[in-house]
């Protein structure tokens, strides 16, 4: 299968130590260390001295494609019909990782494609069961609530989840979920977001939605468009045309960082932008774009962007509103990315 897993993004994740994302865990409070994944690895990478990035521990996982990180510890959802649903790593010593648990896939958990983690409470996103409310306090995930089917995305602004799913209408609904086991469905906006899912080895292809608090915004996987939504009414407020198949969107201050790259399935895409392009969200304009190879996720802190694609991590300078590359990290070569402490 943004902010994937948002991750994705994001895929495809974004967990609550800072601003959700189709990764519901890309924009943090900190960022000493990315968390990326990379199908068979999972990966830290020390990122507090851009002049001497470093991996400092890794870990086997069989198919890894979106990550989440909350309190020590991260959510590695795996791509693998016969792989874990998500596996939980204690990321405390980043030197020495810890797989503490493998959720398995069931009749209940299908595969991940966005995640948000709010204390003990995940919200989950799966693109065959739809929205769990999940308990993960002592490494489980006792289900609390479900709702929809063929869930895509979400993002949660306060008490409000905002989901992209299929129902008894597709599109981007509201819900209240200030009852975590209890939530109620409110507005949906039946824009055409095509929760369609083509699945790879790595991720699927669907839409994304993010948040700025005022506004959420879609990327539309159907006609390759930006969308600009009301958060209280869901009332579009206008779209911009985006090249490509996203994977990410992270949304930072006045600005949408949104990777794209060439579609598998090419009859579903009008054209196709490998790479990150910069959104200015008050003028809904590109200001900037650059090329990668099949970019995946991304993720932002303290006015610098981190970007994931096959070649490696790459991280750009945002201050100056475009995007000015730094470096490369050949080793940070991965699906998603999530940032921490």
């Amino acid at each position: 299968m943004k902010n994937l897993f948002i991750i994705f993004i994001t895929f495809l994740f974004v967990a609550c130590i800072g601003s959700s994302s189709s990764s519901t865990s890309n924009a943090q409070v900190n960022s000493s260390y990315a968390y990326v994944t990379s199908g068979s690895t999972f990966k830290v990478i020390d990122i507090s001295d851009l002049s001497n990035i470093q991996e400092k521990s890794s870990i086997n996982t069989s198919s890894s494609f979106k990550v989440s990180v909350s309190d020590g510890k991260a959510y590695v959802s795996q791509f693998g019909p016969s792989d874990a649903y998500v596996s939980i790593i204690d990321i405390s010593n980043p030197n020495s990782l810890t797989l503490l648990a493998d959720i398995p896939k069931s009749a209940s958990f299908g595969r991940v494609s966005d995640m948000y983690i709010e204390g003990n409470t995940a919200f989950v996103s799966d693109e065959y069961k739809g929205l769990h409310i999940l308990d993960i306090s002592n490494n489980t995930f006792a289900v609390q609530a479900l709702a929809g089917v063929d869930a895509m995305s979400l993002t949660k602004i306060d008490d409000i989840l905002y989901l992209i799913h299929q129902g008894v209408a597709d599109g981007l609904q509201k819900f209240d979920v200030s009852t975590a086991t209890s939530p109620q469905s409110g507005i949906i906006n039946t824009i055409d977001v095509n929760v369609y899912s083509y699945p790879t080895s790595t991720e699927t292809l669907h839409s994304i939605v993010e948040h700025d608090v005022n506004n959420v915004y879609v990327i539309n996987i159907q006609n390759e468009k930006f969308v600009k939504l009301d958060a209280s009414t869901l009332v579009n407020l206008g779209e911009l045309e985006i090249d490509g198949y996203a994977t990410a969107m992270i949304i930072s201050g006045d600005y949408a960082y949104i990777t794209t790259k060439v579609a598998t399935q090419t009859f579903l895409m009008n054209s196709n932008f490998d790479g990150v392009k910069m959104i200015n969200l008050n003028s809904m304009t590109i200001v900037d774009t650059y090329t990668l190879t099949n970019a995946n996720g991304a993720s932002v802190y303290d006015n610098k962007l981190y970007v994931t694609d096959s070649l490696g991590l790459h991280v750009f300078d945002i201050s100056a509103g475009n995007l000015n590359h730094l470096t490369t990290f050949a080793q940070g070569a991965g699906n998603s990315i999530a940032l921490g402490q």
